[in-house]
């Protein structure tokens, strides 16, 4: 049961990267020229700044599993808003069902962080 937490974390650390990379494409050509600076630099680095604080296993500010959790629902949520943004009107689900796969990862390493801390 270790080995399948183990590869959710490795595989929330891909989802991490994917997220990082739907912000900034997106962000760069989803939007008209000056706004593209701020929503495909600006809001990728604020991000990213956002997770080293508060949700990285070495976070700065320490929070309970529960804010932690609505944390990275807003990060979730937001880079489900690019992903509606670029995908067609009629592959909206597939935005959606990232969005559950992504949230059941955060949940399963949630729940491996508690059974095999140390």
């Amino acid at each position: 049961m270790k080995i399948f937490f183990q590869l959710n974390v490795g595989l929330r650390f891909l989802f991490e990267l994917l997220n990082t990379l739907i912000l900034v494409i997106v962000g760069l050509t989803g939007f008209s020229s000056p706004e593209n600076l701020i929503w495909g630099i600006f809001v990728p680095v604020i991000f990213a700044l956002y997770w080293s604080l508060l949700i990285s296993p070495k976070a700065y500010i320490k929070i309970n599993v529960v804010r932690k959790f609505f944390c990275e629902f807003l990060i979730y949520a937001f880079v489900l808003f690019y992903l509606v943004k670029i995908v067609p009107l009629n592959l909206w689900i597939f935005a959606n069902i990232y969005l559950i796969v992504v949230i059941a990862n955060s949940i399963i390493v949630k729940v491996g962080d508690g059974r095999y801390q140390h």
